[in-house]
């Protein structure tokens, strides 16, 4: 009977040693949904997909009541709503977002404006949506209310508009910062490999199941192209990485073709040589903000203020010709920073 007993409780003893065991063995789990109007993965290497789960929607939550200008509760809206030049009490996150849109829209001359919420509204690319674009004297109207020197950071964490209807739209940049949070997050949690992606702005940190760097497909930069329809694939080596394009946000005003790059300058979309970029950076809310500015600065002006810069850099597809459909463009650091090169025209 003594002997039994012992017996038993030694099988327990294992079965427990081995539950542990294992309990504490990391795997890669795959984690994804809805969020901010487009779609979230997270792919990560951990022990506890409970608790991943819970820094992921909590993050996506805190971003999603701050910066969602589909929400009528978030933040921003409220901000929006606030037709008033009295300072307006903001939280940390969204102070820090704006900061940064405002230096790369002093870098860029206002050609990257997230003051240019009416003009997106206008040419349909707001919550509302529109089939007929603005006339002449509504965008003459409309640049009344945009531009980045309306609007005033104060400290502790306030915002003053010099014009009362002015409103901001962070959809070009939110995501990527979404990204770093929970990056962050992650990497406190003890996470030391990850792919995040939310709404195609990404973090690659550590490695891939494949005991390999995380591997992002560049797509081909056409209407109509599947997401699998790859133009080039570019290692993610602890670095974040943002594409933006015209080909799949556009539609028709008749003969016109309106895209979503505008020029708050000018108040109108841009089509310039660029139909891709793509800018990899350390940080993805700056990679999501150059991506979007390099659509409407062209890729002259963009690789210069790129290659004046060690903290980033871009790969680009531009328009060919007869010979060459497409051409690329790459920054100085683009080889050293992914190991590969541009296919340039003779």
């Amino acid at each position: 009977m003594n002997i039994r007993v012992r017996f038993a409780f030694g099988i327990v003893i294992v079965l427990a040693f081995l539950y542990s065991l294992f309990a504490s063995q990391e795997s890669y789990v795959l984690l994804s949904g809805p969020t901010q109007g487009t779609t979230y993965q997270i792919k990560a290497l951990c022990k506890d997909k409970s608790g991943l789960l819970q820094i992921v929607e909590s993050s996506l939550e805190e971003v999603d009541a701050s910066m969602s200008t589909w929400r009528q509760d978030s933040e921003i809206t409220k901000f929006n709503q606030h037709k008033s030049t009295e300072p307006f009490l903001v939280s940390t996150g969204l102070y820090l977002v704006v900061l940064k849109a405002m230096e790369i829209s002093r870098i860029t001359s206002g050609l990257y404006d997230v003051t240019a919420k009416p003009l997106a509204d206008a040419y349909g690319f707001g919550p509302k949506g529109k089939s007929q674009a603005p006339d002449q004297a509504e965008v003459q109207n409309l640049l009344n209310r945009v531009g980045y020197q309306k609007l005033i950071l104060l400290p502790d964490n306030k915002l003053q508009k010099l014009v009362p209807e002015l409103e901001i739209d962070l959809n070009s940049i939110a995501p990527g910062y979404t990204v770093d949070l929970l990056a962050s997050r992650m990497e406190a949690a003890g996470i030391r490999s990850y792919l995040i992606d939310v709404g195609g702005e990404l973090k690659g940190f550590g490695l891939s199941p494949r005991n390999e760097p995380w591997v992002i497909g560049i797509n081909q930069p056409e209407e109509g192209s599947g997401p699998d329809q790859f133009h080039k694939i570019i290692p993610l080596r602890d670095m974040a990485l943002a594409t933006s394009g015209n080909y799949r946000s556009a539609w028709k005003d008749g003969v016109r073709q309106v895209v979503h790059s505008l020029d708050p300058v000018r108040g109108e979309p841009v089509i310039t040589d660029v139909l891709s970029a793509t800018v990899l950076h350390k940080n993805a809310m700056e990679a999501d903000a150059w991506a979007t500015a390099a659509m409407v600065l062209g890729s002259e002006k963009f690789l210069e203020i790129v290659n004046n810069q060690n903290e980033f850099s871009a790969y680009l597809i531009t328009a060919g010709s007869l010979q060459d459909k497409y051409f690329e463009k790459c920054s100085q650091r683009f080889l050293e920073v992914t190991g590969r090169d541009c296919i340039r025209p003779e």
